[in-house]
């Protein structure tokens, strides 16, 4: 099943659950928030979708984008013993739960987050070089 989308980029029609929110994206590459943030900031993460107002971001993309960044470090899902870990909350035997208790924080996968991190440091670096050959062009184009 695809989703449809108008000219103008925005979400049309989706059948499923095929698009997930900022945050369940953040929980789905299993990375911190401000690691998620700094990869939108700059365009790291694949480009998201308008539905009412709220970016969202098609499941099938975001799941290319972590198997890309596992690829480039030689991981496969599959065929290797790396398999992300998952959130076991660790509950006190015989304790009494509170009434109103926090939402436990989202689980982040260390791998994922190391992979976030160096992508994050790779743009930076492609976006300090790119400006210092484009201020050098202007300096030169202004003193000669």
């Amino acid at each position: 099943m695809s989703i449809n989308t108008s000219s103008d980029g925005r979400l049309v029609h989706f059948p499923g659950k095929t698009v997930l929110s900022r945050q369940e994206a953040m929980h789905y590459l299993g990375v911190s928030r401000m690691a998620f943030l700094a990869l939108r900031t700059l365009r790291c993460t694949p480009r998201p979708r308008q539905l009412d107002g709220r970016s969202v971001y098609r499941e099938e993309e975001l799941e290319r984008f972590k198997t890309g960044l596992l690829q480039a470090v030689g991981v496969s899902q599959t065929d290797t013993p790396y398999q992300q870990t998952r959130h076991t909350p660790h509950l006190a035997p015989l304790q009494a739960q509170p009434a109103a208790q926090t939402p436990p924080a989202p689980h982040i996968d260390p791998l994922m987050q190391l992979l976030a991190r160096a992508a994050i440091r790779h743009r930076v670096v492609l976006l300090v070089l790119w400006g210092m050959v484009f201020v050098g062009g202007l300096c030169t184009l202004i003193l000669f």
